[in-house]
């Protein structure tokens, strides 16, 4: 799935690089998807991450094609999930761009009942 949209974004574009439609870049993982692989959680996290240092020039597109990949599901849950995935330790986040992408993507309500929920589970 990333090897997919790191064709669309490639790490150094070429002079003449545009940015892909979101058309384009949704119809990427659902040629995946349809052969049986899945948008969890994590490869959205991974994918974001992996494009941390470009988030200001094409996390929005990416994440209105994750958004529109995975539409059945609520604001609140999708926040929970990404949050969750994103705050993992494992992840040994050195910077605070990814969070603050997420951060800027839900409301200040979303975020606290996230924030919430995230400590009552890891209470447990």
């Amino acid at each position: 799935m990333q090897g997919e949209l790191l064709i669309l974004f490639p790490p150094t574009p070429a002079s003449d690089w545009s940015c892909p439609s979101i058309e384009m870049v949704i119809s990427r993982p659902a040629v995946l998807i349809n052969l049986g692989f899945s948008l969890k959680d994590n490869v959205i996290i991974d994918t974001l991450h992996m494009f941390e240092h470009r988030l200001n020039e094409i996390g929005d597109i990416l994440w209105d094609a994750f958004l529109a990949i995975r539409s059945g599901e609520n604001v609140y849950s999708l926040a929970f999930k990404f949050f969750r995935e994103a705050f993992k330790p494992e992840r040994n986040l050195k910077k605070d761009d990814l969070l603050n992408f997420l951060k800027s993507k839900f409301g200040y309500h979303e975020q606290v009942l996230v924030v919430k929920q995230y400590f009552i589970e890891e209470k447990k």
